[in-house]
């Protein structure tokens, strides 16, 4: 009889700890998938929150386009650097209008020009000043446009990526033009035109501005614009739509944009594309 129930007890109490083994993995099933759940749903709820900005910068885009292009509301817009804000969905929406006429052009400008913003983001004195003569060179090597879009640096003229990535915002492929329009330049390109009068590059005295865009390195040709009623039309932008991001920093969508002042197609579209805004890696001499 002993015997008997030392063998009963003993299995009841395997039966136990393969209850409670059981009782564990189930419980351990429930934690993971309750937690998978909760990461799905976090994930569901940034992408959301992700897609709202995205069409709140592309909402603020096409508003600021249809302000310019207003033969009533963009005569309150002046063709230089500037911002204004719109509201949509309740996100406020800071929008940059930067003419591309402030900017250097690679298929026109002074070589000089482009030798000064390569070297004053971190080329050597003696390489920028060759590449810009090889840029020179494929230009006037080529019946056509040499370059079509500014990334085309890269593949036609072989810059170096960390080079090209920083000074790629001092220029542009648009405006067909000799010199930068210093009314509509950015102050990053300010400071560059600035550094290069006082290093006197190419021994030439950059600010001697020329009330033209066809007569020196830079010019103030907008001013007279500026000055009377104007309008849009013709004039290339790059407008930059900033929503602050969950993740920190900003969700950033850019469009290069000509105003055609036709209303059956008021605009060209020449680049649109987002991207997450960093704090700038690049340095200047």
């Amino acid at each position: 009889m002993t015997l008997k129930r030392t063998n009963k007890s003993s299995d009841q109490g395997i039966a136990l700890i393969s209850v409670l083994w059981g009782v564990l993995v189930l419980s351990l099933i429930a934690m993971t998938v309750l937690a998978l759940a909760r990461v799905n749903s976090h994930l569901a709820k940034n992408m959301i929150e992700q897609e709202k900005a995205n069409a709140a910068s592309e909402a603020a885009l096409y508003e600021v386009i249809r302000r310019l292009s207003s033969p009533s509301e963009g005569r309150e817009i002046k063709p230089v650097v500037g911002t204004t804000t719109v509201n949509f969905e309740g996100y406020t929406i800071e929008v940059a209008i930067e003419p591309e006429r402030g900017k250097i052009d690679l298929n026109s400008a002074d070589p000089l020009l482009i030798s000064a913003a390569l070297a004053y983001r971190g080329m050597e004195e003696d390489e920028a000043l060759d590449m810009a003569a090889h840029i020179a060179e494929l230009r006037e090597n080529s019946p056509e446009k040499v370059f079509r879009v500014v990334s085309d640096l890269l593949q036609k003229a072989d810059i170096p990526e960390n080079i090209y990535h920083c000074a790629a915002p001092f220029f542009t492929v648009y405006t067909g033009v000799i010199g930068v329009d210093h009314l509509a330049a950015t102050e990053e390109i300010k400071e560059l035109l600035q550094w290069a009068d006082k290093k006197r590059w190419g021994g030439r005295n950059w600010m001697e501005i020329s009330g033209t865009s066809s007569g020196g390195l830079v010019s103030e040709a907008t001013n007279s614009v500026v000055q009377n009623s104007i309008s849009h039309s013709g004039r290339v932008y790059t407008l930059i739509a900033r929503v602050k991001s969950q993740k920190g920093g900003f969700l950033q969508k850019r469009a290069i944009v000509r105003l055609t002042g036709n209303r059956k197609e008021p605009f060209w579209v020449y680049a649109w594309r987002a991207e997450f805004s960093r704090e700038s890696e690049c340095s200047q001499k």
